[in-house]
């Protein structure tokens, strides 16, 4: 068994998929997924039917799901017990497009446990808001959508968009919506650094 994590704009989807056969190394193995979690929970995911998985000369795998028409191609996350970088994890501050100061605070765990938290004040009203690592890639991070904590104030909604965060030297983050046109997003600076 193994887990999944698919990640678009407004939805993060975890799943268990589990091995129906294996072709051969050059036809590799067919899987089949089940949904165990959905991010909004309001927003169903659906299980894909049935995939394959190759691995490619590269060190990748190669993704194909027939009946979607759908296929990726899947790098590993690094260390899987902590692939948020060492020095992207802690305290970042930044505003938002309306002026609004955050906080931001990047914590290291494995995918679909690790987390992103972002506090700050909404029309008066503090708020918690915090987001699944669903994904890395080198200096990365791929997030499923934000949910409120409950340490927030009343009033505060989730914006149901997934992040993606991604390391600008070593004090600098660059913040943006996973849909983002051009990803161009806010950039945060290091918690304590001018």
């Amino acid at each position: 068994m193994a887990r999944t994590v698919n990640i678009r704009a407004d939805m993060m989807c975890e799943g268990e998929a589990t091995l129906v056969a294996f072709e051969g190394a050059d036809r590799g193995l067919r899987i089949t997924s089940r949904i165990t979690g959905s991010h909004p929970a309001s927003t169903s995911c659906s299980p894909y039917q049935e995939q394959t998985l190759r691995l490619r000369t590269d060190g990748t795998l190669s993704w194909i799901y027939p009946s979607g028409s759908l296929s990726a191609k899947l790098r590993r996350v690094g260390d899987p017990a902590a692939p948020v970088p060492r020095g992207m994890a802690g305290e970042w501050q930044g505003t938002t497009a309306q002026g609004e100061e955050r906080t931001l605070t990047l914590r290291r765990g494995r995918v679909g446990t690790a987390t992103v938290r972002l506090a700050g004040e909404h029309a008066g009203v503090p708020c918690v808001w915090e987001n699944t690592l669903g994904g890395a890639e080198e200096d990365t991070l791929t997030y499923g959508p934000d949910r409120v904590d409950g340490a927030s104030g009343p009033g505060c909604a989730a914006s149901a968009e997934s992040l993606r965060i991604t390391a600008v030297g070593d004090d600098a983050i660059r913040v943006a919506p996973v849909g983002e046109p051009g990803g161009a997003g806010r950039l945060y600076r290091r918690a304590g650094s001018d």
